[in-house]
């Protein structure tokens, strides 16, 4: 008797969840059927999330993991992107590439410029910066030695707006005004508003 009691308390509790949710088990097998299958890709990302961070072993992420995050890398070309997949860090992915011996593409290395005795490597905008120290720009650096400081309100442009030309002849020391006319294309976010209308 208690047996039977059991089992339908247990029919009852595996009927409940479905009927909250306004379900039978035929409205149930018919959605799964509805659902899209996983890519084969994504199938293998699933596995490797599924695969303890910390807790990979002495051995360390299992050879097929190694091998699909391999394989989405050489794909994309890109640590960040194939870090971001498996949700790593783009360093631990670097790292466990090099561990297994798997060749990466090779570091681009930034151009450095050398002039008296100070190194200057580009910066966010093209302009090439000190790397120590106040981040001075090199333009700026040239025109200083040359002709002495830059007075306030002034600032010291390329001529013909090409960054790597640091010919003295190139460089101009004017106010910000007349800088921002010299470089001026006569287009701003408001007369392209109003050609558009027109």
């Amino acid at each position: 008797m208690a047996i039977r009691f059991l089992e339908r308390m247990a029919d009852r509790v595996a009927a409940d969840p479905l009927h909250r949710l306004g379900l039978d088990h035929n409205s149930l097998h018919a959605a799964l059927k509805r659902t899209v299958p996983l890519t084969p890709a994504e199938v293998r990302r699933s596995a490797a999330n599924a695969h303890p961070r910390m807790r990979a072993g002495r051995r360390g992420l299992p050879a097929y993991v190694v091998e699909a995050m391999y394989a989405d890398y050489l794909q994309h070309k890109s640590l960040a992107t194939t870090a971001s997949l498996y949700r790593r860090t783009r360093q631990a992915v670097w790292d466990i590439f090099r561990r297994h011996g798997k060749t990466m593409e090779p570091l681009k290395r930034i151009e450095k410029v050398i002039w008296n005795g100070r190194a200057f490597t580009p910066g966010k905008r093209g302009y090439l910066r000190e790397t120590t120290g106040d981040r001075e720009m090199l333009h700026r650096a040239m025109w200083k030695a040359e002709h002495g400081q830059i007075p306030p309100g002034y600032q010291v442009t390329f001529k013909n707006a090409n960054q790597r030309d640091f010919c003295p002849a190139n460089l101009a020391c004017m106010p910000i005004g007349n800088v921002t006319r010299l470089h001026s294309t006569g287009h701003n976010q408001f007369t392209r508003r109003r050609k558009k209308a027109a």
